[in-house]
Formats: C-alpha cells, structure tokens, sequence
C-alpha cells in the first residue's frame, strides 16, 4: 500500500511523475535529506545521516554555526574535531559550487559552473 502521509511531518504527500514529494518547507526529513546533500555535493566528510540527526542540523546555516566545543560534546574529541576541520575548510568555497549543493531545482553542478562564469 502507498503511504499517504510524510514519516517526518505527516504533511499529505503530492505524487509527481510516479514519485511521492513532501511540499512542506518546515518538515525536519526533508530539511534533514537537503544537509546531507549539500555536504556530499560539497564532499565535506563525515556528515552521515545518523550524524546529521545526532546534531539535530536543519539548515545549512545550522551546520556552520556549530562550534568546536559543542562537536566534541556531542560526538566526542576525535571525530568532533575532525568534524570542525571539516566545517572550518568548507567555508571557502566558490559560488558554481555552492550553487550546486543548495539544491536548487534544474540547478546541478554544470548550470551552477556556467551560471557563476556568466559574469566574468
């Protein structure tokens, strides 16, 4: 039987295409599924989902206002540190590739290059 329902917000699902899609913008698993693609488009490591959960990230303003010490808190030195190394590289970035990671519609990594070389 097809669920009707989101799992993460209980929102009615829309079927586009033979999919099913949650259009709702506050929903935590989808907020959740766009973090893990922007830290994978962005190959920032160690941001799995079950990290992603642990640290409670909702946005990708969340991810980078974690702090150290909250990081070691949660998941212990090593990999708290090793996150945070992670995080502190990530904020140097050049806009074809953000753009690619934010999850923008018909926005991948080839519109994201041609759009951030549009203006040069």
């Amino acid at each position: 039987e097809i669920i009707k329902n989101c799992p993460s917000c209980d929102t009615i699902l829309v079927r586009v295409k033979d999919q099913l899609f949650c259009h709702n913008i506050s929903c935590s698993g989808k907020a959740a599924k766009q973090v893990e693609n922007y830290t994978k488009v962005l190959k920032i490591k160690g941001f799995e989902p079950n990290t992603i959960e642990k640290l409670e990230i909702l946005s990708i303003q969340d991810l980078y206002n974690l702090n150290k010490k909250d990081l070691i808190d949660i998941l212990g030195t090593t990999i708290g540190t090793k996150l945070f190394q992670e995080i502190e590289k990530a904020k140097v970035l050049n806009i074809g590739d953000f753009l690619a990671a934010c999850s923008i519609p018909l926005i991948g990594k080839t519109a994201a290059k041609k759009s951030s070389n549009a203006n040069q």
